[in-house]
Formats: structure tokens, C-alpha cells, sequence
């Protein structure tokens, strides 16, 4: 169970065509890589509903005027809000400040990692409880599918090469150059690349 002082950041695009899961668009075409698209963010807010979090928001870009982002408030009793900066830690920063003037702690994600589980979630909820500063999910190309935190630290997000191999690395330094106590749930992948289908078309077969 987790408490209501949790709030869940969910990262999403507007399912537009062509405009999401571009790296698989060569193999599946543009209308596939959106639906495709749509369906992860569908499986990761099914996952977040598992958990007890009260407070999930789902952070849109560009905006929240897609109607799919509807449909998400209708099924899933989540609030939308609208992502804002210039690239990708800047809208992650200014998202947990948001979340984090009304919450104790919270936990950000985006919809790429259809291995992450409600499990997942509780355990970082629970070692955030426990006194760490940041929870991290690793991600197998050198990022992270999850942050979780108690404080903004802009420092996690200045200065990255977002979308490179480097982002985690350079996090853990940042982590420790700001002396902050972390855990890291275990490793994951990502639903990037057209390698990574085979992967996710085997999971959803045993489902």
C-alpha cells in the first residue's frame, strides 16, 4: 500500500503519427509505431492504477489536447498537465517541482518500459519512505526508465545528453558529487528500437 503523499509523474507524446516511436517506424510503419505507442502508454497507466497511488498525473507533450489524453482521464482518473522547458531534464525538473510543492516525494516515468511493474513502483514508493533521496531505474541503453525523488536537485537534469548512453553514468556521478544516498531497482529495457520488438512481442505472447 502506498500513502497518498506519493504522487506518480507519468511522461507521455501526444500519439500523433509519425511523431512517436520514430525508430520503429522503418519496420512497422507510421500508423503501427502510434498504436503501438498508444498501447505502452495504456500499459503503463494500468500498471500505476495497481499500485494504490491516488495521485497519478500524466504530463503531456506538447499539450494536453490530444483526445487520447482524454480517453486516459476517462479510464484511468488521472489529471493532465503540460509539459514545459526546452528539452527533456528541463521538463522533468520543473514537473517534480511542481508535484513536489504539494507531495513528499515523487516518482517519474515515461511509457517506454513494458517490463516495469506495479512491484516496481511500491519498492521505489517504499525505499524513498525509508530515507533514501532518489531512486533510479536503470535502463539498458544507459539511461533510466525511473526516477524517484524527495527533492527537485536541478543538478540530475543540467547538462545531460539526453537520448545518449551517458545519462546514467553521468547521474550516478551527480548523485554522488551532491552526496546524496540512492537505490537502484534492478535493470531494464526500453521499447526503442525495432531489436527490442522481438523482445516485447515474446512478453505479450505469455501474457
Amino acid at each position: 500500500m502506498i500513502s497518498d503523499e506519493c504522487v506518480l509523474i507519468v511522461f507521455s507524446k501526444a500519439p500523433v503519427a509519425g511523431e512517436v516511436k520514430t525508430r520503429l517506424i522503418p519496420v512497422l510503419g507510421e500508423t503501427a509505431a502510434t498504436e503501438l505507442y498508444q498501447d505502452l502508454v495504456t500499459s503503463t497507466l494500468t500498471t500505476a492504477r495497481q499500485t494504490n497511488i491516488v495521485a497519478i498525473q500524466l504530463w503531456c507533450s506538447p499539450d494536453i489536447k490530444h483526445p487520447f489524453f482524454d480517453e486516459c482521464t476517462d479510464n484511468f482518473n488521472i489529471t493532465l498537465h503540460s509539459q514545459e522547458g526546452d528539452n527533456l531534464g528541463e521538463r522533468m525538473y520543473l514537473a517534480l517541482c511542481t508535484a513536489l510543492d504539494r507531495y513528499s516525494h515523487a516518482l517519474l516515468i515515461g511509457c517506454d518500459c513494458p517490463q516495469l511493474s506495479a512491484s516496481d513502483l511500491v519498492l521505489a514508493n517504499n525505499k524513498l519512505v525509508e530515507g533514501y533521496d532518489v531512486v533510479l531505474g536503470p535502463a539498458e541503453d544507459g539511461g533510466y526508465y525511473l526516477i524517484g525523488a524527495k527533492l527537485p536537485h536541478q543538478e540530475l537534469f543540467s547538462g545531460m545528453d539526453w537520448g545518449s548512453g551517458t545519462v546514467l553514468s553521468k547521474t550516478r556521478e551527480c548523485l554522488k558529487g551532491l552526496d546524496l544516498e540512492y537505490f537502484e531497482l534492478e535493470e531494464k529495457w526500453d521499447l526503442d528500437r525495432p531489436e527490442d520488438l522481438l523482445r516485447y512481442r515474446s512478453m505479450t505472447a505469455d501474457e
